[in-house]
């Protein structure tokens, strides 16, 4: 779509000011049904009359990492405290209130945090959802806890998928089965 008869509209290569010093990594969740990047920045664009997309990165329902502005470039998701100039904003797509983000998203998520935080040597109590800077948002859904974003950052990499599909059935008894093992290792821990 071509966007250049918005007043606002800055295209992302053209994104060049650095005026963004990240400190916090604000995690956030599109709140809506939506499932890619293109929907998410037109919305922007469109209906916020925001320069482009206002997160950095955008993670789709099937776990792509979607580039938007760049991480030297203020975001456009977070309007209080002059955060926008203090931070990296992620988006994952999806309403989180009854569920959270799937597989997919998460494997993603993890490793797209792993990477920010070494690369600007934040601690990852700086991994925050939008929530965290105002009562008006309950990015990233009220299904997860603030620290949950950190959290999936220590766990360790498990591969749930298997090279062929399994019937719906063998799925349930695999998870009954991973259920079992870790009541069985509860009750030896303690």
């Amino acid at each position: 779509m071509d966007y250049t008869k918005y007043k606002n509209y800055v295209p992302l290569d053209k994104m060049t000011k650095v005026d963004n010093y990240p400190e916090y990594i604000v995690v956030h969740n599109s709140d809506s049904d939506v499932d890619d990047f293109i929907s998410i920045q037109s919305y922007h664009i469109l209906e916020r009359d925001f320069e482009n997309v206002g997160y950095h990165y955008v993670i789709e329902r099937s776990g792509d990492i979607k580039k938007g502005r760049p991480e030297n470039y203020h975001g456009a998701h977070v309007a209080e405290n002059d955060i926008n100039k203090k931070s990296i904003g992620i988006a994952l797509c999806g309403k989180f209130e009854t569920k959270g983000p799937n597989d997919n998203q998460i494997k993603s998520l993890k490793l797209l945090l792993k990477s920010l935080i070494d690369k600007y040597s934040l601690s990852k109590e700086n991994i925050v959802p939008h929530r965290h800077f105002t009562t008006k948002k309950t990015c990233y859904g009220s299904y997860m806890d603030d620290n949950w974003a950190q959290l999936i950052i220590n766990e360790e990499d498990i591969d749930y998928k298997k090279k062929f599909e399994k019937c719906e059935y063998e799925k349930k008894k695999e998870q009954e089965s991973f259920i079992s093992a870790i009541i069985r290792l509860f009750r030896i821990r303690k």
